[in-house]
């Protein structure tokens, strides 16, 4: 389907005609389950977030501006917000291995954070028990939009293209968000150390 096709059949289903909303729901659903299933493990819990995602898309399709993006990149905007928002609701306790989390961005970022790169990866590698204690205290003081990243990035290890056109951002900005994260975990678990 053309993206003119794609237009018309949101316009249509703005206008609530129902066949034209099933229509986008069966074009991008599974797309859209696979983005929430990274975020929302749980198969039942991420089709539910995704229908909450599908019902709010569907309730504001009017307010869709094709000249600021495509559709489903609009879609999986809100689907990647809707996921965000139910795993703010329910918190669980998250944990990463030291040795994911002191991977190197710099072939990512450029090489303006190099120096400091080192320095995070040597500290994280260590692999004290202690440590790990600390790093699993600390990722619970980081916000829940952090985690997330930390988890996609390291854990399930997606690309940061992927990643930076779900959260709406390009690949530079996240890479030195990421950065930003691991140096506030790193300045985390020393403070939690020296307690």
């Amino acid at each position: 389907m053309t993206e003119t096709d794609e237009l018309t059949l949101a316009r249509k289903a703005a206008k609530g005609d129902r066949h034209a909303c099933q229509q986008l729901v069966a074009m991008h659903g599974q797309r859209l389950l696979r983005l929430v299933c990274r975020l929302v493990p749980d198969a039942g819990e991420a089709e539910e977030v995704l229908q909450d995602a599908l019902l709010r898309a569907l309730r504001n399709l009017e307010s869709f501006d094709a000249g600021r993006g495509s559709l489903a990149s609009w879609l999986s905007t809100i689907a990647w917000r809707t996921a965000l928002n139910h795993l703010r609701l329910h918190r669980r306790p998250f944990t990463l291995s030291l040795e994911t989390v002191g991977q190197d961005l710099s072939t990512v970022a450029g090489n303006a954070f190099e120096a400091e790169e080192e320095m995070l990866d040597a500290a994280f590698s260590s692999g004290q028990s202690a440590r790990i204690e600390a790093l699993t205290k600390a990722l619970q003081q980081l916000s829940a939009d952090d985690r997330t990243l930390l988890r996609l990035r390291y854990t399930d290890e997606l690309p940061l293209d992927e990643i930076a056109s779900a959260v709406g951002t390009n690949t530079t900005a996240l890479a030195s968000r990421l950065y930003r994260i691991r140096k506030k975990l790193y300045n985390l678990i020393l403070k939690i150390e020296q307690q």
